[in-house]
């Protein structure tokens, strides 16, 4: 399946010193995802609210404050820098973490927070041929904060399209611990999996401007606060297995991801 270039950039931007610890493994301060809380997709002038989900377990509730710089999509996916230097209509502002509300603090200060909201420019079709504006052309919000004395950087790509039709985030998912749905910690060998949400399909303009349909390809990575997994990484439904005994307390995260920049989010402590 198609790899999701945001889902991999947020694991090697944001800067670790421990070479070792295993991606999926929860220490220290960690961006795991960004969500446009309407729609990841947009008309030109249309608004987008970002959401970010953030991880901090061993932070004890504070607040973080860092910038965004927000700009027409230079081209990341073909190779550009993740930086706006070339837009010299780019906007700067400030974000701030709090995990010390009762929604982070009480799940080892893990969930959503610092919401930042944006507006895609009117002049980012400009230039654009008709099938870039069908397809979408992309808008970047890329988050810096300094924590613990490293820099922690993140984006996401909100879509502009003139499609008519919006892609939406993932909803409805549910985690499965050997075929039941999850409400007690996992112990050594058991499996995880998560289902629930159906790919939406969507129209999509080949060179020749000829309109195909296609389906989205649904991602799972998979996070825990204690212990270790087979696959940190899986297709949609596609099983994983813990591989540590049942540890006293576990926080698990598992964030779902369309190939249009939708995100859905399962959180689950006990």
């Amino acid at each position: 399946m198609k790899t999701l270039f945001l889902f991999s950039l947020l694991f090697l931007i944001s800067c670790s010193d421990d070479k070792f610890t295993r991606v999926e493994t929860l220490k220290g301060f960690r961006i795991l995802g960004i969500r446009a809380t309407a729609k990841p997709e947009v008309s030109p002038l249309g608004a987008a609210t970002l959401d970010l989900f953030v991880s901090d377990v061993d932070g004890g509730g504070r607040i973080i404050n860092g910038t965004y710089e927000a700009c027409i999509d230079p081209g990341i996916s073909v190779g550009a820098e993740v930086n706006c230097d070339h837009d010299p209509s780019a906007l700067t502002g400030a974000s701030v973490i709090n995990t010390t509300i009762p929604d982070l603090a009480n799940n080892l200060f893990t969930g959503y927070t610092g919401s930042v909201s944006v507006t895609v420019p009117a002049n980012i079709f400009l230039g654009r041929s008709d099938r870039e504006k069908f397809n979408g052309v992309g808008y970047i919000v890329i988050f810096r904060f300094d924590v613990d004395g490293k820099t922690h950087t993140a984006f996401k790509r909100v879509v502009a399209t003139n499609r008519g039709t919006f892609n939406s985030n993932p909803a409805g998912s549910t985690v499965y611990l050997n075929g039941a749905p999850l409400t007690t910690i996992p112990g050594k060998d058991d499996k995880l999996r998560i289902s629930g949400t159906t790919p939406e399909t969507y129209s999509y303009q080949n060179i020749d401007g000829s309109i195909e349909t296609k389906s989205e390809d649904l991602e799972v990575g998979w996070f825990v606060s204690e212990g270790k997994l087979d696959q940190p990484k899986a297709d949609y439904g596609d099983t994983v297995k813990y591989l540590d005994d049942t540890p006293t307390n576990l926080l698990l995260v598992a964030i779902v991801r369309d190939d249009r920049g939708g995100v859905e989010i399962v959180r689950f402590f006990q």
